[in-house]
């Protein structure tokens, strides 16, 4: 019985130690993400535009992007208050890490039914 329980608490002291570094490795930036919310600002200019998104505002840079989403010309036209979804690398500020920016692989414009026109 003492060895069992002996060879438990290592078990566990070892996958506790493996998941706390998973865990600081999974949280590494830059990293892949997805962002999600709505747009509070397009930045033509820049080539960005702002997401609200569920953890602070994101900048989402789309000069990688085959089609420019903020121009006017083409498919899709991103502005303000447009439901989006963004993916690509997301990235913190190295002097607070709250400041958010990504360069998007691909943005998706969700249609938003409460906005829809009632008939």
């Amino acid at each position: 019985m003492k060895r069992t329980v002996t060879t438990m608490a290592v078990a566990m002291a070892t996958t506790a130690a493996l998941s706390g570094a998973a865990l600081a490795q999974g949280l590494a930036y830059p990293r892949d993400a997805t962002v999600n919310g709505r747009v509070t600002a397009v930045n033509e200019e820049a080539g960005t535009f702002t997401v609200a998104a569920r953890h602070g505002p994101v900048t989402v840079h789309i000069n990688r992007l085959g089609d420019n989403p903020i121009d006017d010309v083409g498919r899709v036209q991103i502005e303000r208050n447009d439901l989006v979804s963004a993916s690509g690398m997301l990235d913190l500020a190295e002097e607070d890490r709250t400041e958010r920016t990504m360069q998007a692989g691909t943005v998706s414009v969700h249609i938003d039914s409460s906005a829809a026109p009632s008939h």
